[in-house]
């Protein structure tokens, strides 16, 4: 049975759908799995021994004859938007698309009640694969990549890796507790993000000491697997990169800012310290704003910053090798 998967971004959402790629090849019979992503993202799944073809997606015509020359016999829809509809339209075979529960989302952004049925989008998209006889096995998320073996120095030793940016500003860690977390962690630091988080810490004037590698707009997509993988732990907001480090089963710290795990998109299949601020304008959006609506931010500024830099700096003495004093 020939498959078709879609889910064209993001990196987070993405690797969320592993789980349902993994049982999908394993319980349906003689499965051929083809997946559908934007071009950045196909990394994320090319080493993966569930998906027999990554399909980097193009708008053109021509692209979308080359799909009905696949002659799927149903198409999994885990994007769920126009453009995904466009594509199992025009196929004509069989489908399923999952049910975001955009409105119970938005609900809750609104009136602060939660009616969202499934807790983790994880089980959402399993739910969309159910007609093809799938059920969720339990397992965690996967994340497959070849490493570099001359990879630089740092990544020999413990370090702490930390996302520092997301798409919206209301999820990114703000700049003076990136400072402050820099200044008192007691060891190793690496900064990962892209260009735009690069130039927002250069113009923020965050000092960056002798301990901190700032990696951000230096990788590639396998390379930041590696870093994350890597690291001893990783602290995170609620970014892809927090999805990356769950599927690698990495010591997990997720700083929540407007969003809420409630929306489902919570670490999964691995024990995360989830830090969260209590207060009554959260969440204030479904994705995160480019400012805080109050003007105050203050769902960064009640997290435990001292508790978190004590956690981080003890687990990175317990990583350190013991120096052989026979």
């Amino acid at each position: 049975m020939k498959i078709l998967v879609i889910r064209l971004s993001s990196m987070g959402d993405i690797i969320l759908t592993t789980p349902v790629l993994r049982c999908i090849k394993q319980q349906v019979e003689q499965a051929v799995v083809h997946c559908l992503v934007k071009s950045p993202f196909v990394s994320l799944l090319s080493r993966s021994p569930y998906v027999d073809q990554v399909i980097s997606y193009d708008e053109s015509r021509n692209f979308l004859k080359q799909l009905r020359a696949e002659q799927y016999d149903f198409v999994v829809d885990l994007q769920n938007n126009y453009r995904s509809h466009l594509l199992w339209r025009q196929l004509r075979c069989k489908h399923s698309v999952v049910n975001k529960e955009d409105w119970a989302r938005m609900w809750l952004v609104l009136t602060k009640r939660n009616h969202i049925k499934q807790a983790s989008v994880v089980d959402r998209y399993m739910k969309a694969a159910a007609p093809l006889g799938v059920v969720n096995d339990g397992k965690p998320l996967d994340l497959f990549y070849e490493p570099q073996t001359d990879g630089p120095d740092v990544q020999q030793r413990p370090y702490v890796a930390i996302a520092c940016g997301a798409q919206h500003g209301t999820k990114r860690i703000p700049l003076k507790y990136l400072q402050f977390l820099i200044g008192s962690i007691q060891g190793t630091i690496v900064l990962l993000g892209d260009n735009q988080d690069r130039y927002r810490i250069a113009d923020g004037s965050v000092h960056l000491n002798r301990r901190v590698v700032n990696m951000c707009g230096k990788t590639s997509l396998t390379e930041l697997m590696q870093w994350v993988d890597r690291a001893t732990v990783v602290i995170a907001g609620d970014t892809g990169i927090m999805h990356m480090a769950a599927a690698l089963q990495k010591d997990l710290i997720v700083l929540w800012g407007s969003t809420t795990p409630l929306f489902g998109f919570a670490p999964y299949g691995v024990e995360a310290y989830n830090s969260e601020v209590m207060l009554d304008c959260r969440p204030c959006s479904r994705m995160g704003k480019e400012k805080c609506p109050k003007q105050h931010l203050r769902c960064f500024e009640g997290h435990p910053w001292q508790q978190i830099v004590n956690y981080v700096n003890s687990k990175l003495e317990q990583a350190q090798p013991k120096l052989d004093t026979e």
